[in-house]
C-alpha cells in the first residue's frame, strides 16, 4: 500500500525540523489521479462534495479537470464561483435552505436544487422558479454499512418522493433526479445493491405517469483506506455498483444518466497531517500510556469520534523501532473530549517523547473543515505541492 507520495515524502524529509505545527501537506497531482481514474472507471458526472475540503486549490484544480460540484451553502457556491466554476454546475445539495440562501443562490445563477419534504420544495417553487429539482430518498445505512449514517436527517420515504415529484410538476419545477447518499466510507456494495433497486422501482412508477426524471444521483460514500479498513479497494467497488446499475436499469427498463458526488474518495489519501508530541504520560502505575499532540478532535481530527475513523500513524524517523507499547492518543486541549479514540489503542515505540513528529493519514477530507480554534490553538496550516 502507498503511505503517500513521493513528493510529500520529500518535503517532509526536507522540512520536518523547522516546520510548524500542526502541518496539512497535500499534494495536487494526487487529486488529479484520483479524479482522472474515477472518470476513466465510469460514465458518471462528478459533482465533488465540497464539505470534504472547500481549499480554493483543490475547487479550482478540479473544475479544470472539468468537475462540478455540490455545495451546501452560500459559501460554498461563492468559493466555487471565485474560482470560476460557472453556477450551472452546481447543485445545491442541502435539503434544509434559508429562504433568503435560495433567492441568493438563484440570483447567482443556479438552478439545481435538493428537497425531501413539501415545506422545502414551496420554498424553492416560490424563490428559485423553472428551476431543476432533486428529491432526496432515506437509505438504509445507519452504519450498518459506512462509518458514518448520512439518512438520520435527511431524505424522505419512496412513496412521499413520489408524491413530492408529482407536486414539483405542479410548481412549475423540472423534476430532474432521484437523490441518495449510503453513509460516508462505505466500503462494501450492500448499501447501493438496496437503494439502486429502490430507486428504479421509483423511476419506473414515475415514468408511468409522464414523469421521465434525467438523472440518478447515487450520492458519496466511496472509501478511502484507514488503519481500520487497510484492504478497501475503490476501484473494485466502484465496478461493482457499476454493475449495479446496470442490472437494475434493465430490469426497471430506465435509462437515466448517473450522477455522483464523491468527496472522501476524490482527496483523502492526497494529504498527511504532520503534528508534534506535546508530552507523553503514564498516568497510573501499570496503567496505558498516554501521547498528547499539537492535533485532536478540535483541531482536525473530528472524525475520530465514536473510532468512526482510524487514522494511520508514523512517528517520524522511528517509523523501524520495533520496541513497542499501547498508548492513548489525544489532543492537547484542555478537555477530555479531546482524546482521539475511546477503546482504540496505538502500538507506538516506547521511546515516544515530548518534540517528536507523528504523520497521520490519510487526512485531505474532513480535517480543516471540520477544525476550530478551541483553546485558542491554531487549525492546521495548509501546504499544497504541484499547484500548477
Amino acid at each position: 500500500m502507498n503511505k503517500y507520495s513521493e513528493d510529500i515524502k520529500a518535503y517532509i524529509d526536507t522540512h520536518i525540523n523547522s516546520m510548524p505545527t500542526p502541518a496539512l501537506i497535500f499534494d495536487i497531482n494526487g487529486l488529479r489521479e484520483n479524479y482522472n481514474r474515477l472518470t476513466s472507471l465510469v460514465n458518471w458526472e462528478i459533482f465533488y462534495a465540497v464539505k470534504a475540503n472547500p481549499a480554493d486549490e483543490i475547487i479550482h484544480t478540479l473544475g479544470e479537470s472539468g468537475a462540478s460540484f455540490d455545495v451546501a451553502s452560500i459559501q460554498e457556491i461563492e468559493s466555487c464561483l471565485n474560482q470560476g466554476i460557472s453556477p450551472d454546475r452546481l447543485s445545491y445539495a442541502n435539503t434544509v435552505k434559508k429562504v433568503s440562501e435560495i433567492k441568493k443562490a438563484y440570483e447567482y445563477g443556479v438552478r439545481l436544487f435538493v428537497f425531501d419534504s413539501i415545506s422545502e420544495l414551496e420554498k424553492i417553487s416560490e424563490h428559485a422558479p423553472r428551476s431543476k429539482v432533486m428529491c432526496r430518498i432515506l437509505t438504509n445505512d445507519h452504519n450498518e454499512t459506512s462509518a458514518w449514517s448520512l439518512s438520520k436527517k435527511f431524505g424522505c420515504s419512496d412513496s412521499m418522493a413520489y408524491d413530492l415529484m408529482l407536486k414539483a410538476q405542479e410548481l412549475d419545477l423540472e423534476p430532474y433526479a432521484i437523490a441518495y447518499h449510503v453513509g460516508s466510507q462505505c466500503i462494501t456494495d450492500i448499501g447501493w445493491k438496496r437503494t439502486v433497486k429502490t430507486a428504479c422501482k421509483l423511476y419506473e412508477r414515475l415514468e408511468k405517469v409522464g414523469v421521465k426524471l434525467d438523472v440518478m444521483n447515487i450520492g458519496g460514500g466511496l472509501p478511502v483506506r484507514y488503519k481500520d479498513s487497510p484492504n478497501v479497494n475503490s476501484q473494485d467497488l466502484i465496478c461493482a455498483i457499476e454493475r449495479i446499475i446496470d442490472k437494475n436499469f434493465k430490469r426497471y427498463n430506465i435509462n437515466p444518466k448517473i450522477m455522483a458526488e464523491p468527496g472522501r474518495y476524490l482527496v483523502a489519501d492526497c494529504s498527511v497531517l504532520v503534528s508534534e508530541v506535546v508530552n507523553t504520560s503514564q498516568r497510573r502505575e501499570d496503567d496505558i500510556a498516554w501521547a498528547y499532540f499539537d492535533s485532536g478532535r478540535y483541531n482536525g481530527l473530528i472524525e475520530t469520534v465514536g473510532d468512526s475513523i482510524q487514522f494511520f500513524v508514523d512517528i517520524y524517523g522511528k517509523e523501524n523501532d520495533l520496541d513497542l507499547q499501547p498508548y492513548i492518543l489525544a489532543g492537547n486541549t484542555c478537555d477530555s473530549f479531546d482524546t482521539w479514540y475511546e477503546s482504540t489503542y496505538y502500538d507506538l515505540p516506547k521511546s515516544l517523547t515530548y518534540g517528536d513528529r507523528a504523520i497521520i493519514y490519510p487526512t485531505g477530507a474532513y480535517v480543516n473543515t471540520c477544525a476550530s480554534r478551541f483553546n485558542g490553538f491554531d487549525v492546521p496550516r495548509e501546504i499544497f505541492l504541484n499547484k500548477l
